[in-house]
Parts: structure tokens; C-alpha cells; sequence
């Protein structure tokens, strides 16, 4: 840093002037600091930091394109929470899921209950189909709707739900039956 009194260097960030005594203003040591490495890197954060938020992320074009991205989302996971099967809440029981094979767990401390499941509007059929030593011994279809089973413990081994729609099984649910 120079003086500008006596134009000799003096060390960045002192107040006073060692040769002559006059003072440093803040401009001429935010002048000097601008000019050294650490003072040209905060520059150029600070302008990156300037272009990207100011600019983009507070414009009208961000809050429009984050709002239409958002309203889509939204829709499309409400489309497709609609096009699949799932099981409906109740006292009854509790469900678990079993991601490694794939299958559902109904929990339960009654002996006979009604298992209830959301089938989709474009469903034409639901069957439903009971395993007992990996052999069917249940099997129904009815209409789409909203699905009612009567789960009695011990019954099967296990039990799957499908959706079928155009004579093609769409979706199936595999559970473990109490």
C-alpha cells in the first residue's frame, strides 16, 4: 500500500502513515485490499454470488419457473398415486412393507378382519388369489372398486391382489396373510 502523502509503501491495514503520520482512509485500504489475492478472489465470489442470486433466483422468470414446476409435480404425483393400488388405513390392522422380496405384511390382533385397498378408476377387474404352501387354493375377480377382503389368520400363507385392465394384469400386490 502507498501513501498518498508521501507516495512511500506502507503496510495494508495500518491506520497511520509510518514515515509522514497522516491517516489511511478506509477507501484507500479497501482500494489497497481490492488489489491483493484475497481481495481480487472475494471480488469474484462475490460477483459470481451477485449474478447467480440477485439476477436468477429473486427474477420473475425463476418464481414463474418454479412455480410451473411445482404445480406439474404436484399433479403428477397425484396421477400417479391414483393409478396404483395401495392399501387403505384402518384400526384393524397395520401394514409393513418388505422392499427385499417385494411384499406387504398385514399385522393384526383380530382374528377375522377386512382388509380394505384402493383400486384404480381404470381397473376392470381385481382378482384376488390364496397361496397355501406356494399352491392356489383361493382364487376370485370381481369388479373394480374399492376392495374389501375378508382375512381370516392362519387361512393362507399368502395372498395377491391384481388389478387386471383389458384382459392384462396391470399391478399385483403380494402380502403375507396373517
Amino acid at each position: 500500500m502507498i501513501c498518498k502523502n508521501c507516495n512511500k509503501e506502507i503496510n495494508y491495514g495500518t491506520m497511520y502513515c509510518i514515515n509522514c503520520g497522516s491517516k489511511v482512509t478506509n477507501d484507500d485500504r479497501h482500494d489497497s485490499y481490492s488489489k491483493t489475492f484475497w481481495g481480487k478472489l472475494q471480488k469474484g465470489e462475490d460477483k459470481i454470488r451477485n449474478w447467480k442470486l440477485v439476477r436468477f433466483y429473486f427474477s420473475n422468470t425463476f418464481k414463474i419457473l418454479f412455480f410451473i414446476c411445482l404445480v406439474v409435480y404436484t399433479g403428477w404425483q397425484l396421477y400417479t398415486d391414483r393409478m396404483s393400488m395401495t392399501f387403505l388405513e384402518s384400526d384393524s390392522y397395520e401394514i409393513q412393507y418388505n422392499e427385499l422380496f417385494d411384499e406387504y405384511y398385514i399385522l393384526s390382533d383380530e382374528e377375522t378382519f377386512k382388509l380394505e385397498l384402493y383400486i384404480p378408476r381404470t381397473t376392470d377387474k381385481v382378482r384376488i388369489k390364496g397361496y397355501t404352501d406356494d399352491k392356489e387354493v383361493y382364487s376370485d375377480t370381481s369388479s373394480a372398486g374399492r376392495a374389501k377382503l375378508g382375512i381370516k389368520k392362519g387361512e393362507y400363507d399368502y395372498m395377491t391382489v391384481e388389478t387386471i385392465d383389458n384382459k392384462k394384469v396391470t399391478e399385483t400386490i403380494k402380502f403375507a396373510a396373517p
